[in-house]
């Protein structure tokens, strides 16, 4: 743990009694984040304390930066959340949203109080103190406060909130940033890169990503690329490069990044989302960066597909989780620490589906087929016998339906589509 952290820590074992020389006061450190290389990557620790004891049971949810209503948390749109234990405490990891500007919430009572905003750490994690009762945290919301002000350190100058990825393709808003203040250097030697990548979409033999690059200055100077921009790379082969609408200080440059964004000291320095797609016509897809910068590390995270998995022998083994409200679970696969920094990254995206012309014709041809005949079965079976009979041919029908939407999304294969659709028949 940081000299820094070990100070905080120690000042809230002592009972918070007024000193006349002045000393720590933790109300004043309360809801501000404090980074600890010791935890976990990327995960926030909250504490709750009521008084000199651990607030249980408290609800704690962490948001996107800006997402409350009237004072109140939007938490329909919550990142992840959990609930204090005994100690008052709850651990909050989110590795997949290495980067991101959030804020953490907490309802104590009927009030909420919320944190400074904040970037989610790519190495190392943030703790967050929170105080219930008569030392409640000064930032509290609910109660008519404002939003808290966010601390000028850990935080890249001329950085906003980036819209989602995907959307706008090859939009210049590469136009000259203002000079940042205090000392600059031209040097990229300090710079780190960490990547997210996120697999939106696989359909019509193209897989579509959203790309997070976090840029750590590792130097006591703020970089600046000047005129030249900062380049950053993409896949191999990426096609359809573009960056989030609103994107300013960045564009697309022969299908790369190039920003004019300064990069901060520390481990928030910059923030760049991007999208791209890559085609593919075999059951295996390489992805594969090249990279100037150093690569500290990258995660790969898809929806649960029934067949598509990841491979590579230096990435770990997934973790399940839910991305907002959505019902099907995300993988997240998350780089081994062997090996790093290095200038490449190479994963394969293993078991795509693959559609060759004929057999889709074949297929189309079949599910037609079988559409028809479940249509005419439920309605000869309505005729002669009961509703309930009527119910299973019509079940028959939606089924059917569903099978030929997986299979067009490619979720699941051409011959797994005929052998579902040749067994609801059955059944039928």
């Amino acid at each position: 743990m940081s000299h820094l952290a070990l100070i905080f820590w120690v000042a809230l074992a002592t009972p918070p009694t007024p000193q006349p020389g002045g000393g720590i006061n933790p109300s004043k450190m309360a809801s501000r984040p404090l980074p600890d290389s010791s935890l976990a990557q990327s995960t926030v620790s909250v504490l709750v304390r009521n008084g000199r004891a651990g607030a249980e049971g408290v609800e704690v949810w962490m948001l996107p930066a800006g997402a409350s209503l009237d004072n109140q948390p939007v938490t329909d749109g919550a990142l992840t959340g959990g609930k204090t234990n005994a100690e008052g405490r709850v651990y909050l990891k989110a590795a997949v949203h290495a980067g991101r500007q959030v804020e953490v919430w907490v309802k104590l009572g009927e009030k909420y109080q919320r944190s400074v905003p904040f970037q989610i750490p790519v190495l190392g994690g943030v703790r967050l103190l929170f105080l219930a009762g008569d030392h409640a945290t000064p930032h509290g919301a609910g109660g008519g406060g404002r939003a808290p002000t966010p601390p000028p350190q850990g935080q890249g100058r001329g950085q906003g909130r980036g819209a989602s990825p995907g959307a706008g393709h090859g939009h210049n808003h590469g136009a000259a940033q203002p000079m940042p203040k205090g000392p600059l250097t031209r040097d990229p030697s300090n710079l780190r890169l960490w990547i997210s990548f996120r697999i939106m979409a696989i359909e019509n033999q193209k897989i579509y990503l959203a790309l997070t690059y976090s840029v750590v200055n590792r130097g006591r100077e703020t970089f600046h690329a000047g005129d030249h921009g900062l380049l950053l790379p993409m896949p191999e082969g990426a096609k359809g490069v573009g960056l989030p609408r609103g994107t300013r200080g960045s564009s697309v440059v022969k299908g790369k990044i190039m920003t004019l964004r300064p990069v901060a000291t520390g481990r928030h320095g910059l923030r760049i989302q991007a999208s791209c797609h890559l085609i593919y016509d075999s059951p295996e897809q390489l992805v594969r960066i090249r990279s100037h910068l150093p690569i500290l590390g990258y995660s790969v995270s898809l929806k649960k597909y029934r067949t598509v998995r990841i491979g590579s022998k230096n990435l770990t083994k997934p973790e399940s989780f839910k991305h907002g409200s959505a019902d099907t679970p995300w993988l997240v696969y998350r780089a081994k620490p062997e090996g790093f920094p290095k200038n490449e990254i190479r994963f394969q995206i293993e078991q795509l589906p693959v559609r060759s012309r004929v057999g889709a014709w074949l297929f189309g041809g079949l599910a037609l087929l079988l559409l028809l005949a479940a249509i005419g079965l439920s309605v000869a079976r309505g005729r002669r016998t009961s509703k309930r009979s009527s119910a299973k041919g019509d079940k028959a029908t939606k089924d059917l339906v569903r099978i030929e939407r997986d299979r067009l999304l490619g979720v699941i294969t051409d011959a797994q589509a005929r052998d579902f659709a040749k067994a609801i028949l059955k059944q039928s």
